[in-house]
């Protein structure tokens, strides 16, 4: 997969969220091949993970290149399977939190495979997802208990499910087609803060600093492509900015566009300090 220039930064955009939001819901970040001992590319990094996860509990991330008919890049999510209706919830909200986090909200959830899925469909009404009981096409392998589908308009855009007597449940972001339905130049607009990380090794800070203001209702734009805006340019309230040794210290320096005056806040302190000022 060769990308230059804006596809970069689009690339890089949607690796960002991805990689944020499954920080955020408590998954660890693994590392998969992307070849075998003969240098070829691997086309099944979904096997490899569960070989590298083995017993261990919990939820892992990776994304790499795979290859079918071309090579293409995936974003993945797995976890050891077990037949609860609240763990299969989570993996289906997960899906959709990557996806609300960049923007797209007409998502359709579909639901399917061997089970009923009556509970499970309830359970992520309560937690406002809705869902409809359909056919989803099951890859044996790794499904066959429950499948998922995650639709923006007539494209696939997430898939997933559980196989029980595998032991595995997952899902796939193909990078490919979700990028069609993705937006990464947004509209100026007047901010409450604007996020401005003072280079690229503090982006995931950014990204969670981010969504914990966006989750407050805070109107919050980042900085994900590194531009180095200059301040007379940003339509905002309030610029935040930070290097290491502020995430070192738990906090970033907030100044106001209109008066200049600037100090540090905690970060812990950032969503109060914001909504007094």
């Amino acid at each position: 997969m060769q990308l230059k220039g804006k596809e970069m930064h689009k690339f890089n955009y949607i690796k960002d969220i991805f990689d944020g939001t499954c920080e955020l819901n408590s998954c660890e970040n693994i590392m998969i091949p992307v070849s075998d001992e003969q240098g070829q590319l691997i086309d099944d990094s979904i096997e490899k993970a569960v070989t590298f996860i083995g017993d261990q509990r919990g939820r892992f991330y990776f994304h790499t290149p795979y290859y079918t008919y071309k090579e293409k890049y995936q974003f993945v999510v797995i976890a050891k399977a077990e037949k609860n209706v609240y763990l299969e919830s989570e993996l289906v909200n997960l899906a959709v939190k990557v996806l609300h986090n960049l923007d797209e909200y007409e998502v359709i959830v579909n639901l399917g495979g061997s089970e009923n899925h009556d509970d499970l469909q309830e359970a992520l009404d309560s937690i406002e997802i809705a869902a409809a009981l359909d056919s989803v096409a099951l890859d044996e392998r790794y499904e066959k208990e429950l499948g998922f589908d995650l639709v923006i308009g007539e494209d696939i855009v997430a898939h997933g499910g559980a196989n029980y007597g595998v032991g595995i449940a997952y899902f796939t972001m193909d990078y490919e087609t979700l990028e069609k339905h993705v937006s990464y130049v947004k509209e100026k607009q007047e901010l409450d803060a604007f996020i401005l990380p003072k280079n690229q090794k503090r982006m995931s800070d950014a990204f969670i600093v981010g969504t914990n203001l966006k989750d407050a209702g805070f109107k919050i734009e980042i900085d994900y492509l590194e531009h180095k805006v200059e301040e007379e340019n940003i339509r905002a309230n309030f610029l935040i900015t930070f290097d290491e040794k502020d995430i070192a210290n738990y906090e970033v320096e907030l100044k106001d566009l209109k008066t200049k005056e600037s100090h540090k806040v905690k970060i812990d302190d950032l969503i109060e300090e914001l909504s007094f000022l």
